[in-house]
């Protein structure tokens, strides 16, 4: 394979855990705020027999999951509540009592417990159950699953069962999907799925006092104004004659600490690589951003590999 030098500007964003990404612009994040306000405002907050544990923020989304813009990849919201039932004197007695296997336990959970999982644009799930999960029409929803543990719900016309597996235990797993509109942008809300924990009575009582309608309604919108990308293909040329080790790559940065800063990369014969660092210098912005100038080269790995290949056959 001819060599050849390999240029690479990536942005990229670090958090403590340095995982990939980069910094939510401000659309971004207003909208998540957004969405996860409506999906709050539609839960029920003031029951009288409930109470909440603990419940998702509307902090909105300080950075994005993989590098990606929201123009071109799904634009995910997600939102968590968690409600316990308040029993009194009698009623916890009564189900202390009853407490003394795992199925009683089980049954007292689903009794007195109740969590609800809210996740948008979304477009695979799946979950299994010992005891087979029946599907029933549940209005606004498209596709909907409930058993004796809780229920899977699915806003978005797409959704379809896909499979069923049964074990050789009796466990039964469940595949559901939808298909994306790959032509719609990222930003648009095109799928919603409700993971909600707890005994069919309890279900159906959070059902009933949800504003369903208010979440359905996501559905299709899209605060972001963004365009789609180009999505033609560049097709890179090899050079008739490419330097073998020897090429000097030189330009000029001017941002952040740079200022018209000149840059010469020389490469290397044996296919390394380097990297040049620009870090933010606000010590605020300084663990989330960046820019990270990467060159290598594409090397005869065959070649070059096939001393550590031999040790595996």
């Amino acid at each position: 394979m001819k060599k050849a030098l390999i240029i690479h500007l990536i942005l990229l964003v670090f958090k403590i855990n340095a995982q990939e990404g980069r910094p939510a612009l401000a659309t971004e994040t207003a909208e998540n705020v957004r969405v996860k306000t409506i999906i709050r405002n539609a839960l029920p907050h003031n029951l009288e027999q409930w109470s909440i544990e603990d419940e998702s923020n509307l902090e909105g989304i300080n950075w994005f999951h993989d590098g990606g813009e929201a123009v071109k990849y799904p634009f995910k919201h997600e939102y968590k509540i968690n409600y316990k039932k308040n029993v009194d004197t009698a009623e916890r007695e009564k189900w202390q009592k009853l407490a003394n296997d795992v199925a009683s336990f089980q049954k007292m959970f689903d009794e007195t417990q109740c969590e609800i999982k809210i996740i948008i644009n979304d477009f695979y799930n799946e979950f299994s159950s010992q005891e087979e999960i029946y599907s029933s029409k549940i209005p606004p929803f498209d596709l909907s699953f409930k058993g004796k543990h809780g229920a899977r719900l699915f806003m978005g016309k797409s959704w379809k069962l896909e499979k069923t597996e049964k074990t050789d235990e009796g466990k039964i797993y469940y595949t559901i999907n939808a298909n994306r509109d790959l032509n719609a942008a990222g930003g648009q809300i095109q799928s919603i799925i409700f993971d909600i924990s707890g005994s069919e009575k309890v279900v159906d009582f959070f059902l009933k006092n949800i504003k369903l309608n208010e979440i359905w309604a996501l559905i299709g919108q899209n605060k972001l104004q963004t365009t789609l990308p180009n999505k033609s293909l560049v097709i890179e040329k090899p050079l008739n004659k490419p330097a073998l080790g020897c090429t000097n790559v030189e330009f000029t940065l001017d941002g952040g600490i740079f200022k018209n800063k000149q840059i010469n990369l020389k490469s290397s014969a044996d296919g390394q690589f380097g990297y040049l660092n620009n870090f933010h210098p606000d010590i605020n912005v300084f663990d989330n951003a960046v820019t990270r100038i990467l060159i290598s080269e594409d090397d005869d790995f065959n070649t070059k590999n096939k001393d550590h290949d031999n040790q595996y056959k």
